[in-house]
């Protein structure tokens, strides 16, 4: 866990997981995947009088148990970049973030920083013919 001194800045680490879809080729050659995946997730969060996220999701990869490997790609890497006044407050996502997306926050107070981030997320992968939707859950 990275956490500064001041308590304004902590890191959220953990996994997502969703279904992804992608079309392999072109014309009528053109063949489509899909499936369940897992992914990696990374949130630093800055607290103040607005709370700034930013973070990635990469690493996807089919989830276990799933056959087929065509629907995911290891190269997708999403940026996630958002504002929010307060965690009862909706995100409101930037415009250079990959992805549409929501964050909860759970085990926090007042006085204390939230302990985990959740949420959904979906997102183009225009360069590789491929969509992923999914939710996220990430802990200090």
């Amino acid at each position: 866990m990275k956490e500064s001194a001041d308590k304004t800045e902590a890191t959220y680490k953990d996994g997502a997981e969703g279904l992804s879809a992608r079309r392999i080729g072109r014309g009528d050659a053109a063949r489509h995947a899909s499936g369940y995946f897992q992914a990696d997730v990374e949130l630093e969060a800055t607290f103040g009088t607005t709370t700034e996220l930013e973070g990635f999701i990469n690493n996807f990869r089919p989830a276990e148990g799933e056959k087929g490997t065509e629907h995911v790609s290891s190269s997708w890497d999403v940026d996630l970049k958002g504002t929010t006044a307060d965690f009862a407050s909706a995100l409101t996502a930037t415009d250079n973030s990959d992805a549409t997306w929501t964050a909860n926050a759970y085990g926090g107070s007042t006085t204390e920083r939230p302990k985990g981030i959740h949420g959904t997320f979906n997102t183009n992968f225009d360069n590789d013919n491929g969509k992923a939707w999914g939710v996220y859950h990430t802990e200090r």
